[in-house]
């Protein structure tokens, strides 16, 4: 919109102020669209680079690796993830960094916002706690700011738990771009997460497989096959 601050009643300049507004529209529109292919590019790069730091993740530190990658990627001093328990339906964390608070030893942990954000299924971007309703963290968490992003992490009907990002780098708040970015990068962590979990299924059972579920010792299956191989 253009405003001028003067009575025009002469049809030729109003006239001239209507193709100046819509030759200044045209460029302005141009502007905008190379902005938009820009922050698409930068988009796709940031997704690419995030997809190779998955690929050099190992077992070992697989959550951990998670939680840091993710949050140097959105710009986060402090990311914890939840995973859902199945069995008891609760939130338990299985990786934060920049924590002061050692949050795997926290009872009731997601009991405020992330456990909320799981059964709805939708992510949120908060830029001020205060004004939301939401209950603050405990002091001696010491969070720096009052905005956080909350992301549920789901496959299919299956709510595996949810990401967090909190104290963005510099002090600022997060903002739909944050979130956007998140949403590009959320179908490759759901679906690492998803396979580092049945990793791990299949290695409790492997275990189960050849201990006694009584005394948690070596049974006789596993005693025989390692005679095998030792005869071999």
């Amino acid at each position: 919109a253009i405003g001028i601050n003067s009575h025009i009643t002469e049809d030729e300049q109003k006239r001239h102020i209507s193709r100046f507004a819509q030759t200044l529209a045209s460029q302005l529109e141009i502007l905008r669209l190379r902005d938009e292919v820009a922050r698409r590019d930068w988009l796709s790069r940031a997704v690419i680079k995030f997809n190779e730091e998955l690929r050099r993740i190992d077992a070992e530190d697989f959550w951990m690796r998670i939680a840091q990658v993710s949050a140097e990627l959105i710009g986060a001093e402090r990311a914890s993830i939840l995973i859902r328990n199945e069995k008891s339906n609760t939130l338990h964390a299985k990786a934060a960094i920049g924590s002061r608070a050692d949050l795997k030893e926290v009872s009731g942990i997601g009991v405020r916002v992330a456990t909320r954000i799981l059964e709805i299924g939708t992510p949120v971007v908060v830029t001020d706690l205060t004004g939301v309703g939401i209950d603050r963290a405990p002091a001696e968490w010491s969070y720096k700011t009052a905005s956080f992003i909350s992301y549920p992490i789901i496959i299919d009907d299956r709510r595996i738990g949810v990401l967090n990002f909190t104290d963005k780098a510099g002090g600022e708040a997060f903002d739909r771009s944050d979130l956007e970015l998140i949403q590009a990068i959320a179908p490759q962590i759901a679906v690492a997460i998803d396979r580092n979990s049945l990793r791990e299924k299949a290695g409790e059972y492997e275990q189960l497989s050849v201990t006694d579920p009584l005394t948690g010792l070596l049974n006789r299956r596993y005693l025989e096959e390692r005679i095998a191989e030792e005869i071999v």
